[in-house]
C-alpha cells in the first residue's frame, strides 16, 4: 500500500524530473522541497484544462469533475481552456487532445473510442481524441481513481488505465496517407458542421479522428482544405490533390456536403480486406442538385400576348434554364415547338396532359405525385406533391390561374399534405371572403407557406417571356446539413 509519506517521496522524484533542465541538481531538490512545503501549507491547487473550442457538454462535465476533485482532495480546483502553460505548483488534469505540446503526443494514433489516464509529474492526461472517449475516460476516473485521491496527489506516474475500441476497418488512406494524420481545414465557421459530419462518418467505421481547424492554408502538410468558391459554375463540387493536401470546393455550402459525400463513397467503394485506399490523381468535378426547385407557370393567354415567335422563345428559355417543373395551362397545346418538344421528351416526365393543362417534371431533379388538375369557374388549379431526387421530404405545390374563390383556395391549402406548401400564382384574381391572410390577390407571384423559403420570383421573366418563374429554396435539402 502506498502511504502519504511514500507519495510525498514520489512527488519529490517527479519534481526532480520536471526540473531536470536546471544547471544545478540541487536546484531541483530545492524546488521539490518548496513543493513539499507548499503541500504541508495547503498551497497546492488543481486545474482542469480542456482544448480551445471544446464542446459545451465537455466544459460542463469539466466543471462537475472539478467540484468532485475539490470535495475529495480539499484542493482548490478550477477549469480553463488551454494556452496558459503549466506551473510546477499546480496539479493539472488535461482533458483529451490539446495543442499544449506536453500531453498531445500521448494521443498519437488514438482512435475515436480509445482513451487513457496517464500521469507524468504534476500533469495527468485524461481522455481521448473525441468528446465521446474523453467523457468515457472521465467516468472511469470518477469510479477508479478519484476515490483514492488525496491533497496534492491524484495518482502515481504512469498509465493508470486505458481502453482500446473495436472498429470495422483497420484504416483509411487518402493518397497514401492515413486519414487520421490529416487536418480538416475549413475556410469559415459555417463549414464546421460539414467537416464534423465527414469525420464522424469515417470515424464510425475506422475510428480515425483528424483534427479540425478554421483558417487559411498555411505551411502545414496533409490538410483537407474545404472551402466555398462562389465563382464556380453552379451547382458544382470539385475534389483534387496538390502535394500532400486534398481540396474540396464548391459553389455553395450544400455543394460541400455533396463533394464530401462523393469522397466518402469512394472510400467505401475502395475498401478491401478492412482497409480503404483512395487515390485522387486528377481533378474530379461533380454536378449536383442544390435543393432549389424552379417552377414555370404558363398562363392561358400567352399565345395572344406574345405571338407565335415569342411563345417559342419562352419555351426555349424554359428548356435552356433547365427548369424543374413546368405547369402549362389550357390553350397551350402548341406551346412547345419541334425543338423544345424533343427536349421535353428527353429530359422531362409528362405527369399529366389533358384538356385542362399539363405538368412536366425534370427527370434528374424532381418527381411529382398525387397530381390533380381542376377547373373552378374562370380559374384553374393544379395540385401536386414534389420530392427531390436526393431528398426524403414531400412538398405540396398549388399552381393557380385565372379567377378562383379565396375560401376554396384556403381550404385546399389547409388540407394539403407534405412538409410544406408553396402556392404559385399566374394571372390570378382572388374573389370572395375567407382567404387566408398569407394569400393575397397579386397579379402573379409566389406565396410561401410553412418552412419553404422563396429564393426569388423574377418579374422580369414575366415581362420578357410571358410566364411566371419562381425559384423555391427548400430548407434542409441535404439530409445531414444543419438548417
Amino acid at each position: 500500500m502506498i502511504t502519504v509519506k511514500t507519495r510525498s517521496l514520489l512527488l519529490i522524484l517527479c519534481l526532480v524530473l520536471l526540473t531536470g533542465c536546471s544547471s544545478n541538481l540541487n536546484d531541483g531538490f530545492d524546488v521539490a522541497a518548496d513543493m513539499l512545503e507548499d503541500s504541508k501549507k495547503k498551497n497546492i491547487s488543481c486545474e482542469i484544462v480542456y482544448a480551445d473550442g471544446a464542446s459545451a457538454k465537455l466544459i460542463e462535465e469539466a466543471k462537475s469533475l472539478a467540484a468532485e476533485i475539490e470535495e475529495q482532495t480539499e484542493m482548490d480546483t478550477l477549469t480553463r481552456s488551454e494556452g496558459e502553460g503549466y506551473s510546477q505548483k499546480v496539479l493539472y488534469v488535461v482533458l483529451g487532445r490539446t495543442d499544449d505540446g506536453y500531453t498531445e503526443h500521448w494521443f498519437d494514433k488514438m482512435r475515436s473510442d480509445d482513451y487513457i489516464c496517464r500521469v507524468s509529474g504534476n500533469v495527468m492526461a485524461l481522455g481521448g481524441v473525441s468528446d465521446k472517449s474523453t467523457l468515457a475516460a472521465m467516468d472511469a476516473f470518477r469510479n477508479d481513481v478519484l476515490p483514492t485521491a488525496e491533497y496534492g496527489w491524484l495518482g502515481d506516474d504512469g498509465t493508470l488505465f486505458s481502453y482500446a475500441g473495436e472498429y470495422e476497418m483497420d484504416g483509411v488512406y487518402l493518397n497514401g496517407y492515413a486519414w487520421g494524420d490529416y487536418t480538416l481545414l475549413v475556410s469559415d465557421a459555417g463549414l464546421l458542421h460539414a467537416a464534423e459530419d465527414i469525420r464522424a462518418r469515417i470515424s464510425d467505421v475506422s475510428g480515425e479522428y483528424p483534427r479540425i481547424r478554421i483558417g487559411q492554408k498555411g505551411s502545414e502538410a496533409k490538410e483537407i482544405i474545404i472551402s466555398v468558391n462562389d465563382k464556380l459554375d453552379m451547382p458544382t463540387a470539385e475534389l483534387w490533390a496538390e502535394g500532400t493536401d486534398v481540396y474540396v470546393q464548391s459553389d455553395s455550402k450544400y455543394g460541400i456536403y455533396e463533394g464530401l459525400d462523393r469522397l466518402y463513397s469512394q472510400i467505401l467503394d475502395s475498401t478491401c480486406e478492412s482497409t480503404a485506399r483512395v487515390e485522387i490523381s486528377k481533378k474530379l468535378e461533380y454536378k449536383y442538385f442544390d435543393g432549389r426547385i424552379s417552377v414555370a407557370c404558363i398562363s392561358a393567354d400567352i399565345n395572344e400576348s406574345l405571338g407565335d415567335e415569342r411563345m417559342k422563345e419562352a419555351a426555349e428559355d424554359i428548356i435552356d434554364r433547365k427548369i424543374d417543373i413546368v405547369v402549362v395551362n389550357l390553350g397551350n397545346d402548341d406551346f412547345w415547338n419541334f425543338k423544345t418538344q424533343n427536349e421535353i421528351e428527353q429530359n422531362y416526365n409528362a405527369v399529366c396532359e389533358n384538356n385542362i393543362g399539363a405538368v412536366y417534371a425534370r427527370k434528374d431533379t424532381v418527381s411529382i405525385s398525387n397530381l390533380n388538375l381542376s377547373e373552378t369557374g374562370e380559374g384553374r388549379i393544379a395540385e401536386f406533391q414534389v420530392k427531390t431526387v436526393s431528398g426524403e421530404k414531400s412538398y405540396s405545390f398549388i399552381s393557380v390561374w385565372g379567377e378562383v374563390d379565396g375560401s376554396m383556395l384556403s381550404s385546399k391549402i389547409s388540407s394539403a399534405v407534405g412538409d410544406t406548401v408553396a402556392v404559385i400564382t399566374s394571372s390570378v384574381q382572388i374573389t370572395a371572403e375567407g382567404c387566408r391572410a398569407d394569400i393575397d390577390a397579386r397579379e402573379y407571384g409566389v406565396q410561401i407557406l410553412s418552412d419553404i423559403n422563396i429564393e426569388h420570383s423574377a418579374r422580369e421573366f414575366e415581362n420578357r417571356y410571358g410566364y411566371t418563374l419562381a425559384t423555391v429554396k427548400l430548407k434542409n435539402s441535404h439530409p445531414r446539413a444543419l438548417s
